[in-house]
């Protein structure tokens, strides 16, 4: 196997040397150079071709940033990592668009090395020549919507308002109406009509809107799908189900808010692939969902036999392409193949895994069929596999709505 090749930069020769120290475990896998600032790191990357950057924020000559935000637009496939000294909210926005992954200390070596390794499994799953090769023959895939651009870009500032995100998302007709449709179905449970979108925005919260705009984005991009090859509404409850249990089990581990709102939008969104497959390829994928319900075999692997990847690692691809973070596509590529992702504690990857098998099963009591199953072992492993019961137990008293109402409550409204 190739060794993956990394590039640490760092204005600091203690820091350089302390990060090498750490790195020697991983040797046999890796290749490590350094750098001290970030020409030097620019130089070293014409000569090399690195798998990724790692590099300290506060340098004098070339920040973190700067340095990243150029690695981004020449060396697009290169996994991206910034570290701080410091909490900076500021600088934290700014390095949302040029690296994957913000560490931030206190962090340990241990979770440094886990981050590196997650990341190098995620673009190992996504970085091959089947999932480009059928993609590149699809008719076109759904850009990232507009209005989530304006959304972020509010939710970025320092005070977001529910009413500026209500007027946002009223600018797209079709989505609203959607989302008041959502809203105000049995599913949410709210007790109240809702026709207004600020009132939407209050009481659902501002990361609940932002997954349902994504939701809106890409199902809306799908609408002509041959319903006998895929039903949309039930995707649509389906997706929205796992992404409201992904949360709930988020919060029942005491993750913290960004995980939780991390493990609604992967929920939301962990079926994309579904999406694209169906309309690319009618003919094909409706064999596919046929085979696959007559043989009682997971869709997932029928689809591995038939084009040599699956609905999760394409519809990854497009969120990668949208370059949502880490966690969320990480999550989308690997939900039926958790173990993959390696072992690092609960965290977006297993709720969203756990939410599809339990989503799945309270579908299948309702004459749904259902060949998706928990990965026993992984569960045990990141230590949670005493906690299945749990999440089953709190979600099935919450189908009736009071769990998802308080599911979606405006926690993070302010």
């Amino acid at each position: 196997m190739t060794k993956k090749r990394i590039l640490i930069v760092d204005d600091d020769p203690m820091v350089l040397k302390l990060k090498m120290m750490v790195l020697r475990s991983q040797m046999n896998e890796w290749e490590i150079s350094l750098a001290s600032d970030g020409f030097e790191a620019l130089a070293l990357m014409e000569k090399i071709r690195f798998d990724a950057v790692v590099s300290g924020i506060e340098m004098p000559k070339v920040t973190g940033v700067e340095l990243l935000n150029q690695v981004r637009r020449r060396y697009p496939h290169v996994i991206r990592i910034l570290h701080s000294e410091q909490t900076n909210k500021e600088v934290s926005f700014r390095s949302v668009e040029s690296s994957h992954q913000y560490l931030v200390k206190p962090w340990g070596f241990k979770q440094f090395i886990t981050t590196l390794c997650q990341a190098f499994a995620l673009q190992d799953a996504l970085n091959n020549e089947t999932i480009k090769g059928l993609v590149a023959k699809l008719p076109s895939l759904p850009s990232l919507p507009s209005s989530y651009l304006e959304l972020m870009e509010e939710l970025q500032s320092q005070e977001p308002s529910p009413s500026e995100v209500g007027q946002i998302i009223s600018r797209d007709v079709g989505m609203i109406a959607k989302i008041l449709k959502l809203v105000n179905s049995a599913y949410f449970g709210l007790r109240v009509t809702v026709s207004d979108p600020v009132h939407a925005v209050k009481l659902l919260g501002l990361d609940t809107i932002k997954a349902l705009v994504l939701t809106h984005g890409v199902f809306s991009h799908y609408e002509q799908i041959d319903p006998q090859c895929l039903s949309l509404e039930q995707l649509m409850q389906h997706s929205l189900g796992v992404g409201s249990l992904a949360k709930m089990i988020a919060k029942a581990e005491k993750q913290d808010q960004d995980v939780a709102t991390d493990a609604m939008v992967a929920g939301a969104l962990h079926d994309t692939g579904k999406l694209i497959l169906a309309q690319g390829l009618p003919l094909e994928y409706k064999d596919v969902v046929i085979e696959a319900k007559e043989q009682n075999i997971p869709l997932w692997r029928v689809e591995k036999e038939a084009f040599n990847t699956s609905h999760a690692e394409v519809g990854a691809y497009l969120l990668g392409l949208w370059r949502l973070p880490v966690p969320i596509v990480e999550a989308v590529a690997l939900h039926h193949e958790p173990a993959k992702g390696g072992v690092s504690g609960v965290r977006v990857l297993t709720a969203v895994h756990a939410a599809n098998v339990i989503e799945q099963e309270e579908q299948s009591q309702a004459g749904a069929i259902n060949t998706s199953k928990l990965d026993g072992q992984y569960l045990v492993d990141v230590r949670a596999g005493d906690r299945v019961k749990v999440w089953r137990e709190q979600w099935r008293h919450g189908l009736k709505g009071k769990a998802v109402n308080d599911l979606y409550s405006p926690a993070k409204v302010v």
